[in-house]
């Protein structure tokens, strides 16, 4: 929506989606499963231009694709540790 919104008002240059770019697929996950800490202490920076956030997702065998991960993690029991197939 917000790069829809750029490129109705002639901004949709490269350079402007390129910094677009990581608010749109970096912050998300913060949003949604960062605590509120995390949030706290990234979000407002993101959104005032302060700092760049991404998401880099690669595996192998499947690089960047991300529909064909195969890696899992899984909380022990305890809820203290994550277990991490390593595929």
């Amino acid at each position: 929506m917000v790069c829809r919104f750029f490129c109705l008002c002639e901004l949709g240059s490269y350079k402007y989606l390129a910094i677009l770019g990581g608010k749109v697929i970096g912050l998300p996950p913060v949003l949604h499963f960062g605590n509120e800490e995390l949030k706290a202490r990234v979000v407002p920076d993101i959104l005032a231009g302060k700092k760049f956030i991404c998401l880099a997702i690669s595996e192998a065998m499947v690089g960047s694709d991300v529909l064909s991960l195969q890696t899992t993690a899984v909380k022990t029991e305890d809820g203290k540790y994550w277990i991490i197939n390593g595929v």
